[in-house]
């Protein structure tokens, strides 16, 4: 593939940072690093935006998704784990506060 030489500004804090993993061998060097931390930035933007059409279409054929649809959704969730005691008072605990009940 075609390479473009591009000037950036980082971090001087990360460029130390890439500059010790390449001389470590965990890198080839400071572009190929800007180069895969592009391409996962673009992967993630294309999965955002796969997300929020398949959200568009859901909410298009069946009414927005509400802040209760997503709570009876996690709750739903919650249930079909298997029992985690610390994990199930922390999300209990957290659905009171969130519902209007006292912490303690």
């Amino acid at each position: 593939m075609a390479k473009a030489r591009v000037t950036v500004s980082i971090d001087e804090e990360l460029a130390a940072r890439v500059q010790e993993l390449v001389e470590s061998g965990e890198g080839e060097s400071l572009s190929s690093w800007v180069g895969e931390a592009i391409r996962q930035r673009q992967d993630r933007e294309n999965r955002l935006r796969a997300l929020q059409d398949v959200v568009a279409d859901y909410e298009a054929e069946f009414g927005e998704i509400t802040e209760e649809d997503m709570i009876a959704q996690q709750r739903a969730d919650a249930a079909s784990l298997p029992a985690q005691p610390a994990a199930d008072a922390a999300l209990l605990r957290q659905q009171a506060t969130r519902d209007g009940a006292p912490s303690r």
